[in-house]
């Protein structure tokens, strides 16, 4: 866990939140994510700036971005599904 995470605990787990903001010179957004239970986290995304149309975006191992998206790493994929609209 991270130390700077905010943890709440309950009698049967241990609930972890976090925050990623993403401020852009035109898209903005604020991904949400919180730990239910041992199996279950909520994750909720709210984008503004985009333009009409399907988007997509995705949670990745690493938040290195010194090369572009090719530094982030795998795309979090637990059930191994296809990408949604495809």
């Amino acid at each position: 866990l991270n130390p700077k995470m905010p943890r709440y605990h309950s009698a049967d787990f241990l609930v972890s939140a976090a925050v990623a903001e993403f401020k852009g010179p035109v898209v903005h957004g604020v991904v949400r994510f919180a730990q239910v239970n041992m199996e279950l986290a909520r994750i909720e995304a709210s984008f503004s700036g985009l333009s009409p149309g399907i988007h997509r975006w995705s949670i990745n191992e690493y938040g290195d971005l010194t090369e572009g998206a090719a530094s982030t790493g795998r795309m979090f994929n637990p059930s191994n599904g296809g990408i949604s609209g495809e």
